[in-house]
């Protein structure tokens, strides 16, 4: 009996200190994914230089997410800002609303960037309006920035002869490339030669319909 005893003894050891283990690694995986979660999320800290020594005729500056050294990525006042101090092109990210409406955003899911945490491609364009974007660079100057649309980064493109660089990021974007096309043709901003699509067979399919730049 004692020896039954001690044999269950031993096996509930080992039961403890496997489960333990599992505990230990578990919360070890929570704890970097917080961390890893909260790197992502903060605000970069950039240096703002300038490129007079190397811009040229065949050098050309493009805006990755908008001047986001000085205003939040992928923003209107990004692109303004872009716009201000000469930039090229400006490139954004963009997500079809489940109402059909075109919005830039980097990530699918709005935690990093806005108030609220939502999916882009399931919600409305009406949804997303009722919050407003709350990270990035000099945010305090913008207390009530919303969620920028596609006609308006066009719009910013045209006016200050920017050269629009749309890269699609959705799963459901492939089907709706005339509505994009018809935004830029709408605008009357030029867009990238190939820089627009992440494959060339995209760039191509729309190629007669869109004023690519020639630079």
């Amino acid at each position: 009996m004692a020896a039954a005893t001690q044999k269950m003894s031993k096996k509930k050891k080992i039961l403890i200190i496997v489960f333990s283990i599992i505990a230990f690694l578990l919360v070890a995986t929570i704890c970097a994914g917080l961390g890893v979660l909260h790197w992502y999320c903060q605000t970069k800290d950039y240096q703002v230089v300038s490129a007079a020594d190397i811009v040229d005729d065949d050098t050309k500056i493009i805006a990755h997410r908008g001047f986001r050294a000085v205003a939040p990525e992928n923003t209107l006042p990004a692109y303004e800002e872009a716009g201000k101090n000469g930039f090229w092109g400006a490139e954004c990210d963009i997500y079809r609303t489940k109402d059909g409406v075109w919005v830039i955003q980097h990530d699918v899911n709005t935690y990093r960037m806005m108030d609220l945490t939502k999916n882009i491609e399931k919600c409305t364009y009406e949804e997303l309006m009722q919050h407003k974007t709350d990270n990035g660079v000099n945010i305090d100057k913008y207390p009530d920035l919303k969620i920028c649309t596609l006609d308006e980064y066009l719009e910013c493109c045209k006016k200050y002869n920017m050269t629009a660089v749309i890269e699609f990021k959705g799963k459901n974007n492939t089907e709706h490339y005339d509505e994009v096309v018809a935004s830029v043709k709408k605008s009357g901003a030029t867009v990238a030669p190939r820089g627009m699509f992440k494959g060339y067979a995209q760039a191509d399919r729309c190629r007669h319909v869109l004023p690519f730049s020639n630079h």
